[in-house]
């Protein structure tokens, strides 16, 4: 697993990156909290997204199935989506997903949640 400087993602949904981290077998790729002037890969104010991979193990697969339930928390702001970046290959590495949210939805909510959660998955 990679390491992460903490400090230089968005302060916003820094922590929620750390606890998606903390579930056995995901790996966080890609991560914005928000922008008032948001540049081409950037969101904007009141949007924030993680992006994250689920190793193919047991544990991966489990914190997937705790994950899901985010969008369950605020289903009209926060959404799971997968990802290809190879379609119609069965590589195994195809497959990415990313919390999203939207119209100022709460990235400390979602965290408290997978810390909640994540003891269930271990």
């Amino acid at each position: 697993m990679r390491s992460i400087n903490y400090s230089q993602l968005d302060a916003n949904i820094a922590e929620l990156v750390r606890a998606l981290n903390a579930f056995p077998g995901i790996e966080t790729i890609g991560s914005c909290g928000g922008h008032e002037n948001p540049t081409e890969i950037q969101r904007s104010l009141g949007e924030w997204f993680v992006t994250f991979k689920v190793l193919h193990t047991q544990g991966g697969w489990r914190s997937l199935e705790y994950i899901a339930g985010v969008p369950l928390l605020d289903p009209h702001r926060t959404s799971l989506t997968v990802h290809t970046s190879q379609p119609g290959y069965a590589t195994g590495r195809a497959l990415f997903f990313s919390l999203q949210g939207w119209n100022f939805a709460d990235p400390i909510r979602t965290t408290n949640y997978l810390n909640r959660v994540r003891e269930q998955a271990i």
